[in-house]
């Protein structure tokens, strides 16, 4: 089996988030693909705001919908790949 490098993995995965702003004070609408090294999308992997402790999962396609703040981490994980975590900046691309 293959064992992937989840740095790798959520490197290329930042590549592809986009943000867009929602009204709600500072908080946001963080809005994302995650993807491994070879461009293949995670289904189930986990996307949770450090502070708050929300979370959600990817879909079949690795796409995932979460609400955070300018300053607050994401934390990816999912089996068979290492942990994340990245701080939401003002703007991310």
């Amino acid at each position: 089996m293959k064992k992937l490098n989840f740095l790798r993995f959520t490197t290329v995965a930042l590549s592809f988030i986009l943000f867009s702003f929602q009204v709600n004070a500072q908080q946001r609408l963080i809005t994302g693909i995650v993807e491994n090294a070879d461009g293949n999308s995670v289904p189930s992997a986990t996307v949770t705001v450090a502070e708050t402790k929300e979370a959600t999962t990817t879909d079949d396609q690795g796409r995932f919908s979460i609400k955070a703040a300018t300053g607050q981490h994401l934390e990816i994980s999912s089996v068979g790949y290492r942990n994340y975590s990245f701080s939401i900046g003002k703007k991310m691309n």
